[in-house]
């Protein structure tokens, strides 16, 4: 099984560390399960604070994402805290549609209202949790 890390990404070590708590419980399993982190390679010093920008380059980063969200069968996608953000997320709602439209399972990871009462997230996973540890739980039953 292959899942995909989804989700904010900023200078904020808040949204690396879930992705490694993440790959620890899942890559650890047997069956083992592949998991495809799209911080990983990037040079996490050089993402700007709204982590829009990096030393790698954009549309190199877009295409490995795009290819790892293809080749998942599951995309584990992490919306707490981003309410607090300034931005919207695009790049995590892209990645959402992206793999809704290439068949890959959805497991939502969310408790903001604006978030939850939103028709495509609503309709569009498998589930939809309140926190990283019952996504986790999520992603081994389907295995």
């Amino acid at each position: 099984m292959v899942v995909y890390l989804s989700g904010t990404i900023t200078a904020d070590r808040l949204t690396h560390d879930w992705r490694r708590r993440a790959t620890a419980a899942l890559e650890g399993t047997d069956p083992f399960i592949d998991v495809r982190d799209p911080l990983r390679g990037k040079d996490l010093a050089s993402l700007s604070a709204d982590g829009l920008q990096c030393g790698n380059i954009p549309s190199l980063l877009v295409t490995r994402d795009k290819k790892d969200i293809r080749e998942s069968d599951v995309m584990l996608i992490n919306t707490v805290g981003m309410e607090a953000l300034k931005r919207q997320s695009i790049g995590t709602w892209s990645e959402m549609g992206y793999a809704d439209a290439h068949g890959v399972a959805l497991i939502i990871v969310a408790t903001h209202p604006d978030i939850l009462r939103h028709p495509f997230i609503q309709e569009a996973p498998a589930t939809i949790v309140a926190t990283l540890e019952e996504a986790i739980a999520a992603i081994l039953w389907l295995r």
